[in-house]
């Protein structure tokens, strides 16, 4: 739909569209017509660039299938085929337990993600997020961690 929108601007503001991968286009938009069937090149080019955005939404649908399909869910997170993990990096269990403390001790969501802070990728200290927070209170996280720190979380 945006890809449309954008050659319905381009229309508007009376700007040739010209492709480097798919030359039918240019040839399309550099053919002689006879004077008053104009609009003959207009409607083929709309269903071309239809059929194109088609096309492309179906790749794109065909590549998210093969990525789902190849994904492997286990206990400790996501991995893929190959065996690498997928996603954000895990907050630390220390964490996790300094979360439903603070929670236990009637802290606010925004005060507990000011206080727990937990180490990055690059040994970074920083504050865990207030999403986090929610999550790890809500056992939503790290299902099998927060129902070993906190067994009365498991819903």
């Amino acid at each position: 739909m945006k890809l449309l929108e954008l050659f319905n601007l381009c229309k508007i503001k009376k700007c040739n569209i010209y492709s480097v991968r798919q030359q039918f286009l240019n040839e399309m938009q550099d053919m002689i017509l006879p004077v008053g069937f104009e609009f003959i090149r207009e409607i083929m080019i709309n269903n071309f660039l239809n059929f194109l955005g088609w096309i492309a939404e179906d790749e794109s649908k065909k590549r998210s299938e093969r990525i789902r399909a190849s994904m492997r869910e286990t206990d400790e997170g996501v991995f893929s085929y190959k065996g690498n993990k997928w996603g954000r990096k895990e907050i630390s269990t220390p964490a996790i337990k300094k979360i439903l403390e603070l929670h236990a001790q009637g802290f606010s969501i925004r005060q507990i993600a000011k206080q727990v802070q937990y180490t990055d990728k690059n040994k970074n200290m920083i504050n865990v997020s207030r999403s986090a927070v929610h999550k790890v209170i809500a056992g939503k996280h790290r299902k099998t961690v927060v129902n070993k720190v906190s067994p009365q979380l498991d819903t």
